[in-house]
């Protein structure tokens, strides 16, 4: 099995980015086990587009999705009512990449 992980292709300059998604950040919510797939990919969607909106970076937004995907992972509902504007700002730096040439 593989392990879970989100690429991102920089168009122009040929660049994938990895985000191994089995780093996890350190913040305790994130031990909690996993309770309902529905809405991740939506909340990854919402995450990255509110890091757009705020003119955050693309790197940024990722992370940001990332953050809101796995609190929605975490939720019994598909939409985690525990999602914050503080996870977003917690979410800068917390994801780590690694650049694919």
């Amino acid at each position: 099995m593989s392990k879970p992980t989100f690429f991102y292709f920089q168009n122009g300059s040929h660049v994938f980015h990895h985000y191994p998604v089995d780093a996890l950040p350190p913040w305790p919510w994130l031990s909690q086990p996993l309770a309902n797939v529905s809405g991740s990919g939506d909340g990854f969607a919402a995450g990255f587009l509110c890091g757009i909106l705020k003119r955050r970076s693309v790197h940024e937004s990722i992370q940001i999705g990332l953050t809101v995907s796995q609190r929605n992972l975490r939720a019994i509902q598909a939409v985690s009512r525990d999602v914050s504007e503080e996870d977003a700002h917690h979410s800068l730096g917390a994801w780590k990449a690694a650049r694919i040439a």
